[in-house]
């Protein structure tokens, strides 16, 4: 019980007699108790608030319309983050915060839900006192009295601003990876990395390969290969598929329309959609394939009779000679030499010269063995090469005279040229090869200049 009044004390600190009033005022001190509790509850609220890393802003409940509701508290993280003081927010509304780039739409949806009292989550841009653009995840809930009157909103918001860039980041980043996907001029597509099915295909695919989009989401990569490439496929994509990316192999693929075309194809690993997937960027080269091995073709055969030139010669007879020394068989190599073929040139024109050279080049393959090989040193000199024409000198010999007669006499007929039949005579000589090591330097040397005064014998008739 507490009382008001004067107490006496005896020696031993006992009270022993009172005088005055006494008033009973315990329910008083009770309520000042409380009161003190209550303040240190408060207190201790407050400053854990004012501590925490999340922002915490208080509004009255006021309509939402202008000026809007009064901020009445702000904890420091909201003046960490804002800039804004404490005595500059206090009184002002939550609109300090916006900007240009705030969502209107959000806004309309919060305050939408705030009219009906009903809690609400959102993510704004929102702007610090300087005008910096930060984002933040706000919970809003509205606080009632004991009565029931809602009186306050309580806004806890949560920077995300790095979450937001990074989320913004990602989206830029498959936009990029969708737009150059989508326009890259290349076929593209993304594969199934378990059942080789298309999921994914660009324009160019579309184009380049004549399959409708539906066609190709019903298709597998093993459909756009021809058959004899099956196991190879198998093979080298049963390795492939444990890597993170392949280096650029070639392919060959059949068009919708069966045309074969030559593919480098590169590939990554990738997720799509939750699955483990593959990304292909396709390169069409079947026309550099084509025009290599044109200029490859040019670099080693005349351009006007399609024969293998001398450079070729050169490389046939550098591979050839020592097998034939090595076998202990001989071979033989005969020097076609056309006579007065400048006079054609020169009474009937070039292109009528040309056309002699492609016809005279045609006969004489048709005079060939299996094992013959022929070739256009220049000018109208031809050399044909046969390679085991006999066990010894008389067989070689024999075989290289039967040869060089078939094509005297093939020589012999008449060449129709513009509707006027044209003849040629031919001198040819021969070299024989394979006793001894020889190269194709020697080889020519000998033929060119030990031979030729040797092979009078061997003349076409001269034209009548």
């Amino acid at each position: 019980v507490w009382s008001k009044g004067r107490f006496y004390f005896d020696e031993t600190g006992q009270p022993y007699r009172v005088a005055g009033i006494v008033l009973d005022i315990t329910a008083r001190k009770l309520a000042e108790t409380e009161l003190l509790e209550s303040n240190a509850q408060r207190q201790l609220l407050e400053t854990c608030i004012a501590r925490l890393n999340d922002i915490v802003l208080i509004s009255e409940a006021e309509p939402l319309d202008q000026p809007g509701p009064r901020i009445v508290f702000v904890n420091e993280a909201f003046v960490r983050r804002t800039g804004f003081t404490r005595e500059e927010a206090i009184g002002q509304t939550p609109r300090i915060l916006q900007g240009p780039k705030t969502d209107r739409q959000e806004l309309d949806r919060i305050g939408a839900a705030l009219r009906r009292w009903e809690p609400v989550r959102a993510e704004l841009i929102n702007y610090t006192k300087s005008g910096e653009e930060f984002w933040l995840e706000l919970d809003i809930v509205p606080v009632a009295n004991q009565v029931g009157w809602y009186t306050h909103w309580i806004a806890v918001e949560r920077d995300i601003t790095d979450r937001k860039l990074a989320e913004i980041t990602v989206r830029e980043s498959e936009a990029r990876y969708r737009s150059m996907f989508e326009n890259n001029p290349q076929p593209m597509w993304v594969f199934d990395a378990q059942t080789l099915a298309f999921l994914s295909v660009n324009d160019a695919t579309v184009a380049h390969y004549g399959y409708s989009r539906d066609e190709l989401s019903g298709m597998t990569l093993k459909d756009i290969r021809p058959a004899q490439d099956l196991a190879r496929f198998d093979t080298q994509y049963a390795f492939d598929k444990h890597s993170r990316a392949t280096s650029a192999q070639v392919w060959t693929h059949v068009r919708k329309d069966g045309r074969l075309i030559q593919v480098e194809i590169s590939a990554h690993a990738m997720d799509y959609q939750g699955r483990p997937a593959r990304l292909v960027l396709a390169h069409d080269i079947t026309a550099r394939l084509q025009s290599q091995a044109k200029v490859q073709h040019l670099a080693y055969h005349d351009r006007l009779t399609g024969l293998p030139n001398r450079t070729q010669f050169v490389r046939f007879a550098d591979t050839v000679l020592p097998e034939c020394t090595h076998s202990g068989a001989l071979g033989a190599a005969i020097l076609i030499d056309l006579d007065n073929f400048k006079n054609i040139n020169d009474h009937w024109g070039h292109r009528s010269g040309d056309e002699m050279l492609k016809q005279v080049s045609q006969r004489i393959q048709q005079c060939l063995p299996p094992s013959g090989f022929v070739a256009r040193l220049g000018g109208d000199e031809f050399i044909v090469v046969v390679t085991e024409i006999g066990k010894n000198l008389a067989s070689a010999t024999t075989a290289a005279q039967d040869l060089c007669g078939k094509i005297l006499i093939s020589l012999a007929d008449g060449f129709l040229i513009d509707d006027r039949e044209h003849f040629i005579s031919a001198s040819l000589g021969i070299a024989f090869f394979g006793e001894r090591d020889m190269s194709s330097d020697e080889l020519t040397d000998r033929h060119f200049n030990r031979m030729r005064p040797s092979i009078a014998p061997w003349k076409s008739p001269q034209p009548t």
